[in-house]
């Protein structure tokens, strides 16, 4: 029997957890899908994918992320 996942999706900018039930921007890298809190994240990240891509920087940033919401 298949199992559906029920990570929920993490902004790679601020480190936000996502609601499912929001429509969130998003953008494709490395054949990767990427889902953002805001616009501003979203651009922030088109910038320099790299920087944001398999890390674990937004954790990092602690409960105020780039975007200024908690993360």
């Amino acid at each position: 029997m298949a199992t559906r996942s029920t990570t929920l999706p993490i902004d790679p900018v601020c480190g936000i957890q996502l609601s499912p039930n929001r429509a969130t921007p998003n953008s494709e890298h490395a054949g990767k899908m990427h889902h953002f809190c805001s616009r501003g994240c979203e651009t922030e990240f088109d910038r320099n994918p790299d920087e944001f891509e398999g890390s674990d920087r937004a954790k990092s940033l602690g409960s105020d992320g780039r975007c200024g919401r908690q993360g």
